[in-house]
């Protein structure tokens, strides 16, 4: 999300702009919760059949899905790995839990998004 601070003339104010871009981005819409999807229940709330066909078996997604976020320091820093140094090294966790995905366990920037939009309604006024 493109967001720059321009250095003021001397006694002015910082002008803040925003790209467009970032702020279509952080204003799309988000559905309440009563019209997400919900396995096993149609859009009346009755229940209904599952589409899996019995012994399909499936992926369990339940749980978390984490996915190491790595960095060659071995091709960064020119030296050839080899059976004893690797070279990678481990910079974060980015773990995707249901609908929320965090970075080393938090939410990745909520306030930082929220500060965002908020800059975007009042540029739209």
């Amino acid at each position: 999300m493109a967001q720059t601070l321009q250095q003021p003339a001397a006694g002015r104010e910082p002008t803040i702009r925003i790209d467009p871009a970032a702020c279509q981005w952080v204003t799309r819409h988000h559905p309440s919760a009563d019209v997400e999807y919900k396995p096993g229940v149609d859009v009346n709330g009755n229940a209904v059949a599952p589409a899996d066909l019995p012994g399909s078996g499936g992926i369990d997604l339940s749980g978390d899905i984490n996915i190491a976020i790595t960095l060659n320091t071995a091709k960064r820093l020119g030296i050839p790995a080899n059976d004893l140094y690797k070279g990678e090294l481990q910079v974060g966790m980015v773990t995707v839990r249901g609908n929320q995905v965090l970075f080393n366990g938090k939410p990745i920037q909520p306030e930082a998004e929220q500060e965002l939009l908020i800059l975007c309604r009042e540029k739209g006024k």
